[in-house]
């Protein structure tokens, strides 16, 4: 593995360990699966598998109500030749702020695509204080679980940096 393998979160498996069967490997992952983000089928999103984080917060603002939405996904396909999965990220988010004394509302929302050591960790912090909306997460929560377990089955983690 090269520089830039390591700039992009790339790993070889573990040296000594045989790689295991690509459907060992998918269980295994699986597996993984918590209350927090779940790894499934990724058929839908054109790839092996994908773990999914997502959150959903509204709050009562006073005379209007806010919210924001969140979500993390990292697709997975499986490169049984090489022993190596290859995976991207991507991160989306939006907030609104309906305030109903004057009838107005307001909206702000994005999706970006994102690479582990590239920035992907996002994440609002909430304050007491203010009664701020927010959220803690970041994407080596579910990144490193994924790629340890892939590598400690002996396959490789590597990052697709434009298309799986």
């Amino acid at each position: 593995m090269g520089l830039f393998d390591k700039l992009t979160g790339s790993r070889a498996g573990n040296p000594g360990v045989a790689p295991v069967p690509a459907a060992e490997l998918r269980s295994a992952l699986i597996a993984l699966s918590n209350g927090d983000w779940q790894v499934k089928d990724g058929a839908d999103h054109h790839c092996d598998l994908v773990a999914e984080w997502h959150t959903a917060v509204e709050q009562d603002m006073g005379p209007g109500e806010g919210g924001l939405k969140a979500a993390f996904r990292v697709k997975m396909k499986f490169h049984q030749d090489e022993h190596e999965v290859h995976h991207n990220s991507e991160q989306s988010g939006s907030s609104w702020h309906t305030q109903t004394s004057h009838g107005t509302a307001n909206q702000t929302g994005g999706q970006f695509g994102g690479q582990p050591g590239f920035g992907s960790n996002a994440g609002y912090s909430a304050d007491s204080q203010s009664g701020a909306l927010g959220y803690n997460f970041s994407s080596s929560d579910i990144t490193g679980p994924l790629r340890d377990t892939v590598t400690r089955l002996g396959w490789g983690w590597k990052a697709a940096l434009f298309k799986l």
